[in-house]
């Protein structure tokens, strides 16, 4: 369900597995429990078909717990597992809803936790898992170590990250030492430039130079994305898109390691997919609202949505009250496109039934 960010985390955590396994969680069991949880939603499709609500409540509630905790991961691919476990929930919940004589959930949808699924733990890992992957570059200025040892570090970081960029690999006909002589002089610019003693610069092997370049790129790149990661979705949407397309054409420098290209998520697509789960669960809980008022007015529809008699929730991706429009006996719930799939939802109430059913 998650398309570009999943192929995007997946792709960096494969990067992490391919420098070595002993030091990253597997997510398979993350993995392994998304089958687990289709069949929970199959089971409450059946029982909303039996008309077993209570039943299928009972399981939803199960979908929706399991969402939570198997996001609740320092591995990202995990969340992503959780935000598609909930949105498979989801889907049971508007099949539910629309079905004659079906409880209304507004109040159950209301005290679920927003952002449902838990990403913090995956992206504080994040932030300093190159020292877990790359663990001598913790102090790349430590003076004390031999030429030697520092390019047998650039070579082994070298061969890592043009195994995994296989495009680059075969665009480039770049060997270590034609890499090492054009990334040398722009990393020893880049350091003085950013305040260290030349003198200190100078004395440095080169191989030290390019390395602490690279991953000072790396951290401008990181920091970046971390400051805006936190902030509400509408503040933050448009500066994420911007750092993601940055990070695109990171993977094209060719005077640093594309460290960041490979080890950093795309953060943008990240809070997409949690806002869109948090979308989903928001339009539930409007439509319940709408259903609320409905069943009060013998099957009309509000004519506002603040006519509903309780309050209907901001849609998450703008922060502001959804777009709501009644012609007649039929309404439709709007809101702006996220990923590319507009919000435009058909409202109406079935013949002599106060269930509104959306289409």
């Amino acid at each position: 369900h998650e398309g570009t960010c999943v192929f995007s985390i997946i792709r960096f955590f494969a990067f992490r597995m391919l420098l070595d396994f002993s030091r990253v969680p597997m997510a398979a069991p993350a993995l392994q429990t998304a089958g687990r949880a289709h069949l929970l939603a199959a089971r409450a499709r059946l029982q909303i078909k039996q008309r077993d609500f209570d039943g299928a409540i009972r399981t939803l509630q199960s979908g929706y717990a399991l969402a939570r905790h198997v996001s609740d991961s320092p591995v990202i691919v995990s969340t992503l597992v959780g935000i598609a476990i909930a949105h498979t929930m989801s889907d049971q919940v508007r099949a539910m809803s629309q079905q004659p004589g079906a409880p209304n959930l507004y109040w159950a949808l209301a005290s679920l936790p927003q952002p449902l699924s838990k990403y913090r733990r995956g992206l504080e890992a994040e932030r300093n898992g190159i020292y877990l992957q790359f663990p001598e570059l913790q102090h790349p200025e430590d003076s004390k170590r031999s030429e030697a040892y520092w390019k047998t570090i650039l070579k082994q970081a070298w061969e890592q990250t043009q195994e995994f960029n296989q495009p680059a690999k075969r665009q480039r006909t770049d060997t270590l030492t034609t890499f090492v002589s054009r990334a040398y002089p722009a990393g020893k610019k880049s350091l003085i430039a950013g305040g260290m003693d030349v003198d200190r610069v100078e004395s440095m092997p080169a191989a030290q130079v390019v390395l602490l370049h690279s991953l000072r790129a790396y951290e401008l790149i990181r920091d970046e994305q971390f400051r805006w990661a936190y902030l509400p979705y509408p503040v933050a949407a448009r500066k994420l898109a911007e750092l993601d397309a940055k990070l695109k054409q990171e993977i094209k420098r060719t005077d640093v390691l594309p460290i960041a290209a490979l080890l950093l998520p795309s953060m943008g697509a990240l809070r997409q997919s949690l806002v869109r789960e948090s979308r989903e669960i928001k339009v539930l809980q409007a439509m319940e609202a709408i259903r609320m008022y409905s069943a009060m007015h013998a099957g009309a529809l509000p004519a506002r949505l603040e006519d509903c008699p309780v309050p209907v929730p901001d849609d998450p991706v703008t922060g502001a009250s959804f777009e709501y429009d009644r012609q007649g006996d039929v309404a439709t719930l709007r809101g702006p496109s996220l990923r590319g799939a507009p919000l435009n939802l058909e409202i109406h109430v079935a013949a002599a039934k106060a269930d509104s059913q959306a289409q």
